[in-house]
């Protein structure tokens, strides 16, 4: 923790030693220093009340966040991914924001699968954390104003709207296919139907397994 100074006063934060969050005060000889909250008398609480709630709130959202976080490295067993905390995910956002579209676009392209590849239109340019892809799972995906724009071309990957169902291997156009939520793999309404109706329903993507 940085050390307590006229800048951060009225910050709240942990301490490394410390299970609760303390708060930068001034002290009454002019001495900036950090309290634990269960330490600070009423009238340091009145000077300081507006930072509670909303800095409090905060911490114990990422208190959650670290248990989330913690949870899922033990579902890895073993095998370690990197999860940006939410305030590194939004000081690389704001970042790559400045860049050039052209740069944007092949970064975009180039690193798909991260935080930012996967919070930014590839059509527009513009962010948003809720992006739609077409028919094609390689596709980059684009904002909800974009895809209104999807006809026979995809504005993100510029490919064909028709895909060889996995099963019966005929092409079929976005009317025939069911896209599967879990993986956004693709099979036939046809194909569906007859699996039904053989008694043998498709309940796992034929391409990665996932369960529908």
């Amino acid at each position: 923790m940085a050390s307590a100074s006229e800048v951060l006063e009225g910050s709240i934060s942990f301490r490394r030693r410390s299970s609760r969050p303390c708060i930068c005060v001034k002290t009454p000889e002019g001495e900036m220093k950090w309290v634990n909250i269960i330490d600070i008398d009423g009238k340091t609480f009145e000077q300081y009340r507006g930072n509670f709630n909303t800095t409090l709130l905060t911490l114990r959202k990422d208190s959650i966040y670290h248990q989330l976080y913690d949870d899922l490295l033990k579902q890895k067993r073993g095998f370690t991914t990197f999860i940006p905390h939410p305030h590194e995910r939004e000081l690389m956002k704001q970042m790559f924001s400045h860049l050039p579209d052209d740069l944007k676009r092949r970064l975009l392209i180039e690193y798909s699968h991260t935080v930012i590849g996967e919070s930014w239109c590839h059509v527009c340019m513009n962010l948003s954390d809720d992006k739609k892809k077409c028919l094609h799972y390689a596709c980059q995906g684009m904002c909800a104003d974009c895809y209104l724009q999807l006809d026979d071309t995809c504005p993100a990957c510029h490919r064909a709207q028709e895909i060889d169902c996995p099963i019966c291997q005929e092409s079929k156009t976005a009317e025939e296919l069911h896209t599967l939520a879990g993986c956004h793999h693709s099979v036939c309404f046809k194909c569906f139907t007859n699996a039904s109706l053989a008694r043998k329903p498709l309940l796992k993507c034929p391409i990665c397994r996932v369960e529908f």
